[in-house]
Order: C-alpha cells, then sequence, then structure tokens
C-alpha cells in the first residue's frame, strides 16, 4: 500500500498516524496528489512544512517523519492542480542510530544576523571598526537551520 499526501492551504505540522488531520488544516478544492510513495519500507508518520523564499519565487520544502526515524526533506514543483508536478527528494537523513518513529518534529528557523559592512567590504572578515558601523544584516537562508525531533516515548 502506498502513502497519498495532498496539499492542504497552510499546512504547518501534523500526525499522518492519526487519519491525516493536521494543525492548521484547512478546507481547500480537491487537488491532485503531492508525494506518493509506493513500496517505501517505512511509514509516513509525521509532516512539518517550512514556507521559504528563493529568487525565483516561494517553496514548499516538507520535513516528513518516518516509523523507522528517517526524516525526509521533499520539495514539490508545480501547483499542486497538475499532474505536471515533479517531486523531489532533496534530502533523507537518517536520524537515530536505533531505528525510531519519528512523532513530531518544529522547525526552529534563524534567519536575522547582525554583520559589520565594513567587514563584509573587505571580504575577507579581518577589517577591524568600531561598534557603531555596524548594522543588522537580513539574511534569509532558503533552508531551515535546526530542526527539531522529539522521538517515540513507549
Amino acid at each position: 500500500m502506498g502513502h497519498l499526501l495532498t496539499k492542504k492551504d497552510r499546512i504547518i505540522s501534523g500526525d499522518l498516524t492519526k487519519g491525516a488531520s493536521l494543525t492548521r488544516d484547512q478546507e481547500c478544492a480537491p487537488r491532485q496528489p503531492l508525494l506518493l510513495r509506493t513500496g517505501a519500507p517505512y511509514k509516513l508518520t509525521h509532516i512539518t512544512v517550512d514556507r521559504t523564499q528563493a529568487e525565483d519565487g516561494y517553496y514548499d520544502v516538507m520535513f516528513i517523519g518516518t516509523d523507522i526515524g528517517t526524516v525526509l526533506k521533499v520539495i514539490v514543483l508545480g501547483n499542486g492542480n497538475s499532474l505536471a508536478n515533479e517531486e523531489i527528494t532533496l534530502e533523507e537523513m537518517q536520524v537515530f542510530k536505533v531505528p525510531t518513529p519519528i512523532t513530531s518534529m518544529d522547525i526552529s528557523v534563524k534567519r536575522l544576523v547582525k554583520v559589520c559592512l565594513d567587514a563584509v567590504r573587505s571580504r575577507n572578515g579581518t577589517h577591524q571598526s568600531g561598534f557603531n558601523k555596524c548594522a543588522p544584516l537580513i539574511y534569509q537562508n532558503p533552508l531551515p537551520t535546526h530542526i527539531i525531533l522529539k522521538p517515540h516515548k513507549q
């Protein structure tokens, strides 16, 4: 049996083992599946989605936990309304040494970095200047910097 994941507006996170009732799930028009896995050696257990901005637009990066302790990092190219969608698995991570079901994930994103403009201009970061010349610089990381995983407790 395969696993089917369809896009809902503003999916934030949810437990896929409880009948796909996701948090902040809103009604939307039926769409084509975004992710379909058949013959996989695992079951999908949890999803957390991070919306990120790239040079060519916004992407939803899905972090999907499994019952064997892996996390899939997946994006879907397309708008979710056509069969022309392309699923790209960016990474499949084994996060625990002992296979442990992933039942919860939170995303921690840090996007503000304070840097000294003179150090940036010097390109090697060795130029020294006073604190009065430092300014906040918005750094937009295209992917989350931390994913917090919570193992299943029996």
